[in-house]
């Protein structure tokens, strides 16, 4: 396993860490025991990983994650949650003291090494920098967070407005961003990776095969509609299997091309998976082992989608 520097965190992470959202939420979709959540982070441990992100919006995630790292020394995993988003500021819901607070309790430890605003957009971004960052920054000190970032709102701003607004007036305050940077959804390299790289902040990429890579229906009326409006040009990735030409002795899966494309930007620090299962995890692992992606071919794919974005 690579392990990389989390921005200017210092902590080093996983090149490949494990995400507890998305889909599958630790597997509770699917409904997966106790005991098959335990082996599948053991195996992941036992492969290197040691970022583990999570949200207190995740279900039963923390606690999930509490309960298959008993036992696990505190000093050899990197834990990151979050709160809020824009939907507490509209709706009211749990403050992040008390957030925080049950993320502690639920992921039986006495401190989170990155606490994350969750889905903030250039539009609420005020009143988090001036109502809320100074309440995180309390737990800060108090040693209860360690490190402060935020995750960008993919549905309502996919060119990352939120956090070229962030970097450009106040890097100070970020520690870690979280975002979605992968063949299909390329605009982070416009102006958000640049500017972290500058500020060395931490990246944490996440979702780079959920949804429309994988889903045939709708990356084929993703590519249509770039076509209709000149994002590609009209005879780039037709056919019923456009990102074949990926495939070689080399690589052997879409998804895998997807990972490696994904782990290949500076200064990507770490490339969430939310599989939950043991075959998918190991393939994933083994698949950033082998490095990025050919040369040629990951510079087809900026040559064709370099202004790519998507809203999911």
């Amino acid at each position: 396993m690579e392990y990389r520097t989390l921005g200017r965190t210092g902590l080093k992470v996983s090149v490949l860490g494990y995400g507890t959202g998305g889909a599958r939420k630790f597997g509770a979709a699917q409904g997966t025991s106790a005991p098959e959540r335990q082996a599948f982070i053991r195996r992941a441990l036992d492969l290197g990983v040691n970022f583990f992100d999570t949200a207190g919006g995740y279900g039963d995630s923390e606690t999930y994650l509490g309960e298959t790292l008993v036992g696990v020394p505190r000093d050899s995993y990197v834990l990151e949650t979050k709160w809020g988003g824009g939907e507490w500021l509209q709706n009211g819901g749990i403050t992040l003291t008390d957030s925080v607070e049950r993320s502690l309790k639920r992921m039986r430890t006495d401190h989170i090494e990155v606490f994350m605003f969750h889905m903030i957009d250039a539009g609420i971004y005020e009143e988090h920098r001036d109502r809320l960052y100074p309440e995180a920054a309390r737990l800060k000190e108090q040693g209860k967070i360690g490190h402060i970032g935020f995750t960008q709102t993919i549905k309502r701003e996919p060119k990352f407005e939120g956090v070229v607004k962030a970097l450009t007036g106040d890097p100070e305050l970020w520690d870690v961003l979280m975002l979605k940077y992968g063949i299909m959804n390329q605009w982070a390299t416009k102006e958000a990776l640049p500017l972290a790289k500058k500020h060395d902040i931490g990246i944490v990429n996440m979702a780079v095969v959920r949804t429309t890579l994988t889903n045939p229906d709708a990356m084929q009326a993703r590519l249509a509609e770039w076509r209709a409006d000149g994002t590609i040009s009209p005879d780039a990735l037709t056919g019923d299997t456009p990102f074949d030409w990926l495939l070689s002795g080399e690589v052997g899966s879409v998804a895998e091309a997807a990972y490696r494309f994904g782990m290949d930007q500076d200064p990507m620090s770490t490339v969430l998976t939310g599989t939950s299962s043991i075959e998918h995890l190991e393939d994933n692992v083994a698949a950033l082992e082998r490095g990025p992606l050919p040369e040629a071919d990951a510079a087809r794919l900026v040559e064709l989608l370099g202004g790519s974005w998507s809203p999911d």
